[in-house]
């Protein structure tokens, strides 16, 4: 049904995306415990309104939990109302469920149906090297060398993610630091954006070679991460910068402290 979605509504959504970019919510590469997408509203054999969904199985907390991410809600004019049935139908899934994108009017329903806020800011710094800096711990970026460091829930995760995201690694004796992000741009500054980290002490101890990484390997200036993913510890040369709408979340077992930005629109569509 990709090609009525996409011209009924989700062209409505966003006119500059292209099919090939939002075929991605549909066709996503990881395995995942559902065989469909999401949800229509149909009126007289024409699809009005599209909720998307994507799933996933991933390991948090040592114990592996089933996702559900809200990829979009979109409904033709005349249909906002009775489009709010799509979401209802989320209450008979057992699933942890995120909406990482939503705009307003979808934050005040979803917020009324019990969902809570996982993040309102997102911590961005400098990645240029600063001059003075001291020696640091070489990051990893070729995918062998991401590959063959990882435990078994982070090479899931590699392997899940390998063809949408960036991938690098900081390895020591103690552990290892593994980074998922992709390369936007922002106020016409090229961005990077982090939405995984696996271990954030080892995070802040090797910045200067997860700085000096981006900056060698992509010339991106500036890098962003979700407040909750470095646990509101302190970056040099950063500052937050608040989201236009809350991530919001839903779960009975997860705390947003658990919860990354993959397995996600976020991601598959390189949002921001």
């Amino acid at each position: 049904m990709f090609g009525d979605v996409y011209r009924e509504v989700l062209c409505i959504l966003d006119p500059k995306r292209s099919p090939d970019e939002w075929r991605r919510i549909f066709n996503y590469e990881w395995s995942h415990p559902e065989d469909y997408s999401g949800y229509v509203l149909i009126d007289d054999g024409v699809i009005v309104a599209f909720l998307g969904l994507v799933f996933a199985d991933t390991v948090i907390d040592g114990r592996t939990e089933r996702l559900c991410n809200v990829t979009s809600w979109v409904a033709k004019e005349p249909y906002q109302s009775e489009a709010a049935g799509l979401v209802l139908e989320l209450r008979r899934l057992k699933y942890t469920i995120t909406n990482l994108s939503c705009n307003t009017p979808a934050f005040k329903v979803f917020s009324k149906l019990g969902f809570k806020v996982l993040e309102t800011h997102k911590r961005v710094f400098v990645t240029r090297p600063l001059l003075g800096a001291g020696p640091v711990r070489q990051a990893l970026t070729d995918p062998d060398d991401v590959a063959g460091c990882l435990d078994e829930a982070d090479s899931q995760i590699f392997r899940d993610h390998l063809p949408y995201a960036k991938h690098l690694v900081i390895a020591s004796s103690r552990g290892y630091c593994y980074v998922v992000y992709t390369l936007g741009q922002w106020r016409h500054l090229p961005l990077g954006h982090i939405h995984y980290v696996s271990d954030r002490r080892e995070f802040l101890k090797n910045l200067g070679g997860i700085q000096q990484a981006l900056w060698a390997r992509h010339r991106v200036f500036l890098a962003e991460c979700d407040e909750r993913l470095l646990a509101g510890a302190r970056i040099p040369w950063s500052y937050k910068r608040p989201l236009k709408i809350p991530r919001l979340f839903k779960s009975s077992r997860v705390q947003r402290e658990g919860l990354s930005n993959l397995y996600s629109e976020v991601v598959l569509l390189n949002l921001s």
